[in-house]
């Protein structure tokens, strides 16, 4: 296992190391999909971009490499090495937290037409602990990491599966990220999703809308429904609010994202009819 590779940046070769005393083992890395995608995208800017003269890159230094328990490879940090060559000089920020592509629903549900009053349409949200920003009770979308064959849609219709209870197949789905942006080339990390923390983070974010009539009942069973794989240590409560309310019943960005996708997009008319 050897602790120095190469990878091809545009026109350049540059050294892929692992952190001196480290257990990294560059195979998996090199083998692990985001990093993958992380490399064809940044060798795609520095070959098309027109500030890729002004910019060095001279090298790659992973330092840690995280597993899930099934052993599968789950998140890749590293850090690159990256200058700016004009005259002014100076390091750009390169440190980057690797995961990849995930996807989030805007999930919304109103009740079937039984004569009575009309209700409004409810948002589907997920309550779980969330240890990163220290809080054991956080209001958020449905949402879920890409696996390995790349399907949002797929993706999208299993996390609503597995964190509510709700089954719906893939053609109820509205990509609002596809609305918005328009079709992404095939693995271009640079037009995927939208981008939750692009400073330090390589995570993009495909946000879905699904429109759901159920009975009364149904709906009324959401409320506080326990749901999540509890083998991954989920521990998910479900929670229904207006959808007029959701701007201010969460701070988490990919709600309030699809929620201005969402009412972009009607307000342009390139919403489906429900």
């Amino acid at each position: 296992m050897s602790s120095t590779r190469a990878v091809r940046l545009g026109n350049a070769t540059v050294p892929l190391t692992a952190k001196p005393g480290s257990k990294v083992d560059l195979d998996l890395v090199e083998q692990f999909g985001p990093f993958k995608d992380w490399v064809a995208a940044l060798g795609k800017e520095m070959t098309e971009s027109p500030v890729a003269s002004r910019v060095a890159i001279r090298g790659i230094e992973v330092t840690d490499v995280d597993e899930f328990g099934s052993g599968k490879v789950g998140f890749v940090k590293f850090r690159a090495d990256v200058n700016w060559s004009d005259e002014a000089g100076g390091r750009i920020p390169g440190v980057v937290f690797s995961r990849g592509g995930s996807v989030a629903l805007l999930v919304l549900v109103k009740p079937k037409d039984d004569g009575k009053a009309e209700e409004e349409e409810r948002v589907v949200l997920v309550v779980q602990p969330r240890i990163p920003i220290a809080v054991l009770e956080f209001t958020e979308l449905p949402a879920g990491m890409l696996d390995g064959d790349n399907k949002f849609a797929g993706t999208a219709a299993r996390e609503l599966q597995e964190e509510c209870g709700i089954e719906i197949s893939e053609d109820e789905l509205t990509d609002l990220t596809e609305l918005a942006f328009g079709s992404n080339p095939k693995s271009d990390l640079r037009s995927s999703g939208v981008y939750s923390s692009p400073g330090g983070s390589d995570e993009f974010i495909r946000l879905f809308l699904c429109r759901k009539t159920l009975p009364l009942e149904d709906i009324k069973r959401l409320e506080g429904k326990q749901a999540g794989l509890r083998g991954d240590g989920e521990r998910i409560e479900v929670k229904l609010v207006k959808l007029k309310d959701l701007w201010r019943a969460t701070r988490d960005m990919k709600a309030l994202s699809a929620l201005a996708l969402y009412q972009q997009c009607a307000a342009a008319g390139l919403l489906p009819k429900s």
